[in-house]
């Protein structure tokens, strides 16, 4: 047949090769090398497939199995089965399930809780609470760490404000296990007891005395001695270890001045250490001649030396006695005060007015400081002296750490 269209054909038998090229409106039963025509919308379903391959995205539902996805974006995946692995680029929305070996977006904003971690680094401040174990907090300030728990050491090197501390360290000092004051004049030792591995020392010498002064021979005459110096004191820290032994010397008290020459004695100066640490006694208040003539003064006790110690300072000066005025009618004398220590009250002045007076220098209390100086005078008849009020004694105070 030479016609190319025969529409009064409506079937034939067995063909050999069929060629169709237009599309073909009805259906076909038999096989065919290729269809090629590209779009065959009248197709809605196949057979078993040995193989295919998509380049434009499929709409609808798609089984079995495929080699390779291609296209990018597959909006109308909403769910895979188990993957062996994945690689995520882009922040994920929604939640996931599994495991990942590397987030690698920065900010994750929407991760609000994480399982056990084998280990975090944080680099930015923590907002929140945060349970667990840290190696190291990097960031110097932390000003929302209000509260620990029990630390097994802590070491400090700026100032610690309103703190209230019970730890074996503390600022390169342990804890305080007992303080003990030696008082009594004179030598001795010292021995570290059990479980004490440091210790502070304070050495403190013994008070001058303070100044007398002599009996007035003449009316109208008056005289006042000074206060005595106070003791130095040396303060210095140990390391030690328990049965170690230290020699110590408590400085004695400095007489007041007395009949001869008035003048108060020296204080005794306090050792440790083997006279390491030496805290001098202070010296004895001067006096002066009963007379007429006014401003007279008697110089007051220089105060003790210190040395040897982390810390030494040298004991206060006791105050000068002075004749303000002496007449037969007009008499006014002030005696010195002796010097204050860190450990005790020097001893009070005394004053001489119109009349026979004879007034002894005050004792100092406490431990190391100053006695005060005496006053007499005379207007009529017998007087007396008056002798100057003895310095007191040192002390060594032992503050024992564990």
């Amino acid at each position: 047949m030479t016609n190319a269209a025969q529409p009064a054909i409506t079937s034939v038998g067995t063909l050999s090769g069929l060629t169709v090229t237009a599309p073909i409106n009805g259906s076909v039963t038999g096989s065919a090398a290729t269809v090629t025509g590209a779009a065959q919308t009248a197709i809605t379903s196949v057979g078993t497939l040995s193989g295919l391959t998509v380049t434009a995205p499929i709409n609808g539902s798609v089984t079995g199995s495929a080699a390779s996805v291609t296209g990018a974006a597959q909006t109308a995946i909403t769910s895979v089965g188990t993957l062996s692995g994945l690689t995520v680029t882009a922040p994920i929305n929604g939640s996931v399930t599994g495991s990942a070996a590397t987030v690698t977006g920065s900010a994750q904003t929407a991760i609000t809780s994480v399982g056990t971690l084998s280990g975090l680094t944080v680099t930015a401040p923590i907002n929140g609470s945060v349970t667990g174990s840290a190696a190291t907090v990097t960031g110097a300030a932390q000003p929302a760490i209000t509260s620990v728990g029990t630390l097994s050491g802590l070491t400090v090197s700026g100032t610690v404000i309103a703190a209230t501390v019970s730890a074996t360290t503390f600022l390169g000092v342990t804890a305080i296990q007992n303080v003990v004051s030696i008082s009594t004049v004179g030598s001795g030792t010292y021995t570290v007891p059990a479980g004490v591995y440091s210790i502070e020392v304070t050495v403190v010498g013994g008070g001058g005395g303070g100044g007398g002064v002599a009996l007035p021979g003449t009316n109208g005459h008056s005289g006042a001695g000074a206060g005595g110096g106070a003791g130095g004191m040396v303060i210095h820290a140990y390391s030690t270890s328990p049965g170690a032994q230290f020699t110590y010397t408590v400085g004695n008290s400095g007489a007041g001045g007395v009949t001869a020459t008035f003048i108060g004695s020296s204080g005794g100066q306090s050792l440790f250490n083997s006279g390491a640490l030496i805290a001098g006694g202070g010296s004895g208040g001067a006096t002066m001649t009963p007379a007429l003539t006014a401003g007279t003064t008697a110089t007051g006790g220089a105060g003790g030396t210190a040395s040897g110690g982390d810390l030494n300072l040298p004991g206060a000066t006791g105050r000068d006695g002075i004749r303000a005025q002496s007449s037969a009618t007009i008499i006014v004398a002030i005696s010195g005060l002796g010097a204050n220590s860190r450990f005790g009250d020097g001893g009070a002045y005394r004053m001489a007015t119109l009349t026979n007076t004879a007034v002894n220098g005050d004792t100092a209390g406490g431990f190391g400081a100053g006695g005060g100086g005496g006053v007499a005078s005379r207007i009529s008849g017998a007087s007396s002296a008056a002798n100057g009020g003895a310095g007191s004694s040192g002390i060594i105070i032992i503050r024992e750490y564990r």
